[in-house]
């Protein structure tokens, strides 16, 4: 009964990044159907702590006088770009964030504005394994 509400949890807070664009298609299909298989409970639990990082991440110019924001969330596409994600917009259809992000055409990196729903439409991914550290950690 425990594990059925776990994996229940897991399902609403996959829904919910999906609705908010924040997942590409492909990659909630796969996280959806893993929560019906024998790792449903471990993917539960880590769609649900995403899902709470997205919710309590700080919300746009929280952090721009901060020298080294903390990058809560990382978005990949397999090698030509990363994107470290410091702030989110507070208003739900908002889809924009704002981090630092690295290229193979801008190496150095630059700060910026983010459309989510873009970058996953291009085929970023979220790192569901993603630990919030210090920008700084990730410029070099």
């Amino acid at each position: 009964m425990i594990n059925d509400i776990r994996i229940l949890q897991g399902a609403q807070a996959l829904h919910e990044l999906e609705k908010r664009r924040l997942l590409p298609r492909g990659e909630f299909l796969t996280l959806a159907q893993n929560l019906k298989g024998e790792e449903g409970l471990e993917i539960a639990g880590i769609i649900k702590k995403v899902w709470q990082t997205f919710q309590t991440m700080p919300k746009t110019y929280d952090t721009q006088e901060g020298k080294d924001p903390t990058a809560y969330l990382h978005y990949f596409d397999g090698g030509s770009f990363d994107w470290w994600i410091t702030e989110t917009d507070s208003e739900p259809e908002q889809l924009q964030a704002f981090g630092f992000v690295k290229s193979e055409l801008c190496p150095e990196g630059e700060w910026g504005f983010v459309n989510l729903q873009e970058i996953t439409q291009a085929g970023a991914e979220l790192d569901l394994y993603f630990t919030p550290a210090p920008v700084s950690t990730f410029r070099k």
